[in-house]
């Protein structure tokens, strides 16, 4: 990944003017298209950024009410831990639900375990979502459904791949719907 980053910060941008250059599109099309990609990948980024702080901000009031040590270090990992596509900051508050009943403290352990579960784990659901629906454009159900899609398909960069082509398949049809459809709905005349 650092390596993939490397060459993406040093030549991410004429990789881009290239794959620009290459389409075969109008070039205020091109820009549009470009323009939109750039708001959908923006809005991925800040919108997992801002779930999964939300994530370890919630873990840690749950896990200072348990009384839990290092309830500051388990919610920073939370945080890093969110960027995953699986386990999450599940990753921080199972095992200690689990050390919390190893340790006889089952009141607790359960109280953190139904807090986390309802309210740490839909934070996922509920905040992503909508975060990224509402920079990018995009409906809710249908951008849940691409982050999904995206994940089976692609893995991790399916949390950015599935966004992008949602945005990019909208800007088509959109430029489809301009350039070759009349008002009536049917095919415009063609154009020589």
């Amino acid at each position: 990944m650092l390596f993939s980053l490397f060459f993406a910060f040093r030549d991410g941008g004429q990789l881009v003017r290239t794959l620009e250059e290459a389409l075969p599109m109008r070039p205020d099309d091109r820009e549009r298209l470009m323009a939109r990609l750039q708001q959908t990948i923006v809005a991925v980024v800040q919108g997992l950024t801002l779930t999964a702080a939300l994530q370890a901000a919630l873990l840690g009031v749950g896990l200072w009410f348990a009384s839990v040590p290092f309830a500051m270090l388990l919610a920073t990992a939370a945080f890093f831990l969110a960027f995953l596509p699986v386990g999450g900051a599940a990753l921080v508050w199972i095992p200690t639900v689990i050390g919390l009943l190893i340790a006889g403290e089952a009141a607790r352990a359960l109280l953190l375990a139904l807090y986390c579960a309802a309210i740490v784990g839909s934070v996922d659901n509920l905040v992503r979502p909508v975060v990224i629906g509402s920079q990018a454009s995009l409906s809710t159900p249908v951008l849940f459904f691409g982050i999904l899609g995206g994940l089976q398909a692609y893995g991790f960069i399916g949390l950015f791949l599935g966004p992008a082509i949602l945005a990019s398949f909208s800007v088509f049809v959109s430029i489809y719907r301009e350039r070759f459809t009349s008002k009536g709905g049917s095919p415009a005349p063609a154009q020589h």
